[in-house]
C-alpha cells in the first residue's frame, strides 16, 4: 500500500515566527510578522511517501511451439478482495500433476492442492461460463 503525506508551513523569514493561517500568510499584500514587522516569508514544504514491492515469477517450458508441458508461477498475488498473497503454482503436463500453495501474509495457509491434472478441472479458465443474463426494457428506461 502506497501512503503519501504532505505538509505546508509559512514562517517569518527573519525571525521564524510560525503563521497558523498558510494563505494569509502567504497572501500579497503581506501582512507584517507580529513579533519582527518583516514581510519576508519562508515556505516549507515536506513531502512524504512510501511504497510496498510485490512481485512475481512466471515460466512457461515448450517442446517447438507446442502448448507447454510445465508452467508456473511463484511469488505475490493480489486477491479479488485486494488482499496479498504468495503464490507457487505448477501445472506440470507430461507428470499430469497440479499443485497449488497459497500462503497469506501471516504465514497461514489458504489452500494447498496437490493432484492429478486430470482431476482439476473447471477452475480458473476452464471454470464454466455463467450464461448472459437478457436485459429487460425495464432495466433499459
Amino acid at each position: 500500500m502506497a501512503v503519501s503525506t504532505a505538509a505546508a508551513q509559512v514562517a517569518c523569514s527573519t525571525c521564524g515566527h510560525v503563521f497558523d493561517d498558510y494563505d494569509a500568510a502567504s497572501a500579497l499584500p503581506r501582512l507584517a510578522c507580529p513579533d519582527c514587522d518583516s514581510t519576508g516569508r519562508a515556505f516549507r514544504h515536506d513531502l512524504n511517501d512510501s511504497v510496498e514491492i510485490h512481485e512475481q515469477l512466471a515460466f512457461k517450458a515448450r517442446h517447438g511451439g507446442q502448448k507447454p508441458f510445465l508452467e508456473g508461477k511463484s511469488g505475490d498475488s493480489k486477491s479479488h478482495d485486494a488482499r496479498w498473497a504468495t503464490v507457487e503454482q505448477v501445472v506440470d503436463r507430461e507428470n499430469n500433476r497440479y499443485r497449488k500453495k497459497v500462503t497469506d501474509s501471516r504465514g497461514n495457509v489458504i489452500r494447498d492442492v496437490d493432484e492429478s491434472l486430470d482431476s482439476h478441472r473447471g477452475y480458473g479458465s476452464a471454470k464454466p461460463k455463467r450464461p448472459a443474463t437478457p436485459i429487460s426494457n425495464s432495466q433499459i428506461n
